[in-house]
């Protein structure tokens, strides 16, 4: 029922609800209906095609991104490899960047040199080109949007397809980052625990992707029905997969790097609840033809890390752990 304004103005109820009542995922559904249609991933996807060329944009805010242990050149550096992680996994390399800068006046010139230092020597680590962008003041402590041009090396994989049967690959170990925020947030002392944990640092300072592996992805394009970045930490990747899919997955094991086994123990935390609902991993998630799965890991494993970690099951929506239904959680803004 739309709600009548004093001024005899009828507004609905959609008129006076703020971002914060819908969430970030309920948001993007709404401005997606303005959005056209891309030449081969369906709309929606983290990566947007036309023709071969695959077309990326990503950014956050510095406030909501600096952890204290960060330098302006970790920011740099990770923002870029952001983007970078979801071409690689649609198959794409990129060929260049575009940055944009909000910053505000008091910004000091000295971390703005740091900053760019870290998109360049990102930009070159990943075999691209940094060809500028734009400049802007802002009110708050500043963002940093980043825009990709890269070149598809076959046919990407969506999210979603016609998935009968397949085995779940991820790349990486996990928990790592949600081992950060929990030092962050509960003020315990980083410059301490640097020295004792400094793979949860690292990845959290300068995150890398691996180009190899779109590589690995256009030779198996064939038998590989989907991919994504696991940026909204794992359980929520693989629930976007179950959903887009309308199929369910079963998780038989859940690969989780020694220092977030040993945090956990110090700290009585549950390593599996870290692995699962972190964050800006950047890692990969491949559900693939089992015909080839031990193949896949074994040339990932290479230059990287992966797992077969389970398969999909029945049809319906839902990610289990030893038939447990495991929460629908992870990083969103507005909420």
């Amino acid at each position: 029922m739309p709600l009548r304004h004093s001024a005899n103005v009828y507004l609905r109820m959609d008129d006076i609800m703020k971002l914060s009542d819908l969430g970030e995922k309920e948001i993007i559904k709404r401005i997606l209906r303005y959005v056209d249609e891309s030449d081969l991933i369906e709309k929606g996807d983290d990566v947007a095609s036309y023709g071969n060329i695959a077309l990326k944009v990503d950014g956050f805010s510095i406030e909501y991104s600096k952890y204290p242990w960060n330098t302006y050149y970790d920011l740099g550096w990770k923002v870029i490899t952001m983007v970078t992680s979801d071409l690689v996994v649609k198959s794409a390399v990129p060929r260049a960047y575009l940055v944009s800068l909000g910053l505000p006046r008091t910004f000091r010139m000295l971390h703005l040199d740091d900053l760019v230092k870290g998109l360049k020597d990102a930009v070159l680590f990943y075999n691209s080109r940094f060809l500028g962008g734009d400049l802007n003041e802002c009110a708050c402590n500043g963002w940093i949007d980043v825009f990709s041009l890269g070149i598809f090396k076959a046919r990407p994989p969506g999210k979603r397809n016609k998935i009968k049967s397949a085995y779940i690959i991820v790349t990486g170990e996990y928990g790592l980052t949600s081992v950060a925020y929990y030092i962050y947030q509960n003020r315990l002392n980083w410059r301490e625990l640097i020295k004792i944990y400094p793979q949860v640092f690292k990845t959290t300072k300068q995150p890398v992707v691996y180009l190899r592996l779109a590589d690995i992805i256009a030779e198996y394009i064939d038998y590989i029905y989907a991919s994504t970045d696991v940026s909204d930490g794992l359980a929520y990747s693989l629930w976007e997969i179950s959903e887009g899919n309308r199929i369910e997955i079963e998780i038989s094991n859940i690969p989780i790097h020694e220092e977030v086994k040993e945090f956990a123990l110090r700290y009585d935390l549950d390593c599996f609840t870290l692995a699962l609902y972190g964050g800006e991993e950047f890692e990969a998630i491949l559900l693939v033809d089992g015909e080839v799965a031990d193949e896949i890991v074994d040339r990932i494993n290479r230059f990287h890390k992966a797992n077969i970690i389970g398969k999909t099951g029945e049809k319906g929506i839902g990610v289990f752990i030893k038939k447990k239904m495991i929460a629908k959680k992870g990083w969103e803004y507005f909420t």
